[in-house]
């Protein structure tokens, strides 16, 4: 959900504490024990912890990528990535600059993320950089709730499997395949599922296997049908076409999108920072708590521009928020973390729907990655 204030973007980012996680769906057929041994043999791979709530593939001792849409959901507050038995923080996210939140062929769902300190004991995974994807077979590994072609995903069990498939088609900068029903498709046929977001797409050369694209969504074979069951087709965008972003980014460091020190600050101990972001944020929530919708209008009246004040009327507005009150119920402010002059993140507890979410206050003129509806007939993977 995205919000645009006067200077200020407001973006609500859900915490990947609180998104159910599910993984590699299986032929009905094949034993789960085959997909459990082609999951081996991939240290390389890690995981967000909570393990299951997406991954992403080391390519450099500090550098590891995924999807946009994961690396979106990374705060502060939740950057935690595991390899092996062994916990690494983010430092810094950047996102694919095409990538603006939402779902289109046109942009690549793909995120570089800058680890705190280096993975050692791990040989990172190399890029795949030729453009003769379709026709190649692709192993992908993940975690998470697992199930079959029939039934889609069905139990979490947090095992590392993996499973194959035949590129059978490219779209730019994207690569897809079919999740085939049996006897079509590869012996041990598979496809991600929710929670694999950002997990890699293998393809195996001379011994080496080399990652060619990150998992990012999955459409049904028809409407009505769930996701990630037989006739879906999956979406990886290309690391052929992103290679130059890639080698780029690792080599230039750039210093925009989120960078993180290494501490937070809890309000129970201090109060809002005094700047203009600190300003709006506190008066937000003080609007939230006073339990009156017509608060929440006065707070967009003084913060918010008149061109978008003038796209919905007061009552709308309104009503808006008292549906909005009705899903949170109480939101309390937990603790902040300031990004640079324009940035501040907020962990804040929903009481209603007892959850950890990640609200971010951005001053306006910047492009900041965000969480969109998704098109109709696409479901995105957390």
């Amino acid at each position: 959900m995205r919000f645009v204030w006067t200077g200020m973007t407001l973006l609500f980012v859900f915490s990947l504490l609180s998104v159910p996680a599910q993984g590699i769906v299986i032929r009905h057929d094949r034993e789960d024990k085959e997909y459990r041994k082609l999951g081996e043999n991939h240290p390389n791979v890690g995981s967000f912890v909570p393990v299951g709530n997406g991954a992403c593939t080391l390519i450099h001792p500090r550098w590891v990528i995924t999807a946009a849409h994961v690396g979106a959901g990374v705060s502060p507050f939740h950057r935690t990535i595991r390899f092996g038995d062994q916990d690494y923080l983010v430092e810094r996210v950047v996102l694919h600059p095409t990538w603006g939140g939402g779902e289109s062929l046109k942009t690549i769902d793909m995120a570089l993320l800058k680890l705190a300190s280096p993975v050692t004991g791990i040989k990172p995974a190399k890029l795949y950089q030729k453009t003769d994807e379709v026709g190649k077979t692709v192993l992908f590994v993940g975690w998470g709730d697992t199930g079959n072609g029939k039934t889609g995903p069905q139990e979490r069990d947090e095992v590392l499997r993996g499973a194959t498939n035949e590129v059978d088609s490219e779209k730019g900068g994207w690569m897809t395949f079919l999740f085939d029903a049996p006897p079509a498709g590869t012996p041990n046929e598979g496809i991600s599922g929710p929670g694999d977001s950002g997990g890699p797409a293998f393809i195996e050369e001379g011994g080496t296997y080399f990652i060619a694209g990150v998992s990012a969504s999955n459409e049904p074979a028809s409407e009505g049908d769930g996701p990630c069951r037989y006739g879906s087709r999956e979406y990886y965008p290309r690391i052929s076409k992103a290679y130059d972003w890639i080698v780029g980014t690792m080599k230039e460091e750039p210093g925009s999108q989120a960078v993180w020190g290494k501490y937070t600050v809890d309000l129970g101990e201090a109060d809002w920072p005094e700047t203009l972001t600190g300003e709006i944020a506190e008066a937000f929530f003080l609007a939230v708590g006073s339990g009156d919708p017509e608060d929440l209008v006065n707070f967009e009246e003084k913060y918010r521009s008149s061109p978008l004040l003038e796209e919905t009327s007061a009552g709308k507005r309104a009503r808006t928020w008292r549906r909005r009150k009705r899903e949170w119920g109480a939101l309390e402010p937990h603790s902040y973390a300031i990004v640079g002059e324009t940035e501040i993140w907020v962990l804040v507890n929903a009481r209603r729907s007892h959850r950890w979410m990640t609200m971010r206050f951005v001053l306006d003129g910047q492009k900041l990655p965000g969480l969109e509806r998704v098109d109709v007939g696409r479901a995105r993977k957390p």
